[in-house]
């Protein structure tokens, strides 16, 4: 003898039992896929989830290979400014140059020079103000001119292109190594502002 059950989906008391049971199968999907999206984000690194570089130290993700180059390829740099700009200690040009304040002690806006992240003076001096690479730091550049709280800097690739800007553009901010600089013998509307090991 067989059974069968047949449920005629016409009477009220099965539609309402229907509709709690779709309701409920979707609230179960919608958690899960809600747990499976914070596991997610809990496995990340630290820098991955909280993408506020300012305020989270970077450096604890470097690979050890890149933290040793770093250590080799140390060298002293200067900050150089055209002659309008007067000293400026290293508090003000690390917010300069985090894109943090945009003036200088004059209320002039900084004209900020830099040299593409490739080059082992943006990486050392990257390292130096912020303990990230330069990569690092263009990110942190990228995020605060697409927020529209600052205006991005100039990139130069080669020094001299960047010194040439500094010393014809008033405000006008930026480094260099000291090797090169010394070289150069630079003159003209220029002069070294700060320097560091």
């Amino acid at each position: 003898m067989r059974y069968s059950l047949t449920i005629n989906l016409g009477t009220p008391l099965i539609k309402r039992l229907h509709v709690v049971f779709q309701h409920y199968f979707f609230v179960v999907l919608t958690l899960m896929s809600l747990l499976s999206v914070a596991c997610f984000v809990s496995a990340q690194p630290a820098h991955e989830q909280h993408k506020a570089v300012t305020s989270v130290d970077l450096s604890s993700t470097q690979h050890p290979a890149q933290k040793d180059e770093l250590a080799k390829r140390t060298v002293r740099f200067y900050v150089v400014a055209h002659t309008s700009v007067e000293k400026l200690n290293e508090n003000q040009i690390k917010s300069l140059f985090s894109l943090q304040k945009q003036l200088l002690p004059n209320n002039k806006r900084a004209m900020l020079a830099v040299l593409v992240p490739t080059h082992d003076a943006t990486n050392v001096m990257s390292q130096h103000f912020f303990n990230y690479f330069a990569y690092q730091l263009q990110r942190l550049w990228d995020r605060e001119v697409f927020a529209g709280r600052a205006v991005a800097p100039q990139q130069f690739d080669s020094p001299k292109e960047m010194l040439t800007y500094i010393s014809n553009t008033q405000n006008a901010i930026g480094y260099i190594d000291a090797a090169t600089f010394d070289a150069w013998q630079i003159k003209g509307d220029i002069h070294v502002i700060a320097t560091f090991i």
